[in-house]
């Protein structure tokens, strides 16, 4: 039980340490209205992609048809601020 604690915290550790040495990139927000024949779509899933067709976040639509994602800067080819 012991060993298995100890190499656990190693585990998390190095983790830790690797996560931190990753800078975050800047995100921005994604927002818009769904709608189908000029009503709200409600409960829809609207995603964003990257460049590999990878998602980078999705959400769902609220009662009126509106979402926001968090993307980051890069993938909206918004560049460096």
């Amino acid at each position: 039980m012991y060993r298995k604690s100890i190499s656990l915290l190693a585990l998390i550790t190095l983790l830790t340490a690797s996560a931190l040495n990753v800078q975050a990139e800047e995100l921005v927000w994604a927002t818009g209205k769904v709608t189908a024949g000029g009503r709200d779509v409600r409960n829809a899933v609207v995603a964003a992609y990257d460049h590999n067709g990878h998602v980078i976040d999705f959400a769902k639509t609220d009662s009126e048809g509106y979402y926001a994602l968090a993307v980051p800067r890069s993938a909206m080819g918004l560049g460096k601020k």
